[in-house]
Formats: structure tokens, sequence, C-alpha cells
């Protein structure tokens, strides 16, 4: 995996509960 910088890392979780959700 990429080493992400927290906000990315916080973006990215998001981005996993929209998916997660649909």
């Amino acid at each position: 995996m990429l080493k992400l910088s927290r906000q990315d890392r916080g973006v990215l979780s998001q981005h996993k509960r929209i998916t997660d959700t649909n």
C-alpha cells in the first residue's frame, strides 16, 4: 500500500464508507 498522509487516509476512509453503504 502507498503511504498516505492523515488527510488522504481520512478521505479514503470516507470514500470506503460510501462504497460500503452502496
